[in-house]
């Protein structure tokens, strides 16, 4: 009985968590509708990322190394992971807990505004590694992330990310410390070695 109560709850959340992105996706789509949408919801999420501006800054460019840059950011990519956080498929304690208060209609108005934002230029502390960074990234990452690093849609920006957040994230896909949805990019972080991640980071913060 008790298997069968953890499965139904198991499928639950599941659809529960494939209805909210539907719900996120096609808000999204009618925000980008037209111009005026657009600039609504950009300024209405302004306004909502108040909380989030204390560590990713006022205009998107994070106030610590260890945290990632928004400015820029695809906003496809961003309400997908704030439901992956609001699902739980994803682990991050501050951010289970701030997405608790957001709406849908929040949500898509802070990946809006984010997404309106310059990011800031980075200066890598590893040049020596830059070089050997872009062929790296040139054999593994291009595919999904674009030549320039921009990303598309669902695939992060990751061009001009700070240094430090880049590391982190790419070590924690080989950590148990960390909850993180099975994807491709799972698979190729995994066969990375450290001085590997330390050259892709220090590329990836050397583009614009």
């Amino acid at each position: 009985m008790k298997h069968l109560i953890a499965l139904l709850f198991v499928v639950f959340a599941q659809t529960s968590s494939a209805d909210q992105l539907q719900l996120l996706t096609t808000s999204l789509k009618d925000k980008l509708s037209s111009p005026e949408a657009t600039q609504a919801a950009i300024a209405a999420g302004d306004k909502r990322a108040l909380i989030c501006k204390f560590c990713h800054g006022p205009d998107g460019n994070s106030k610590k190394s260890s945290i990632p840059n928004l400015a820029a950011q695809n906003p496809t990519y961003v309400i997908r992971q704030l439901e992956l956080f609001s699902s739980g498929a994803r682990q991050n304690k501050t951010m289970n807990e701030i997405v608790k208060v957001l709406s849908i209609k929040d949500m898509v108005d802070i990946a809006l505004f984010y997404s309106s934002l310059s990011v800031n230029a980075q200066t890598s502390y590893n040049t020596d590694l830059v070089d050997d960074g872009r062929k790296l990234f040139e054999a593994k990452c291009f595919f999904c992330h674009g030549k320039d690093a921009h990303g598309k849609e669902e695939l992060p920006r990751i061009a001009s990310q700070p240094e430090d957040y880049v590391i982190k994230t790419l070590s924690s896909y080989t950590s148990t410390l960390n909850k993180r949805a099975e994807t491709e990019m799972s698979k190729i972080a995994r066969t990375l070695k450290e001085n590997e991640i330390l050259a892709l980071a220090a590329y990836l913060a050397s583009l614009q």
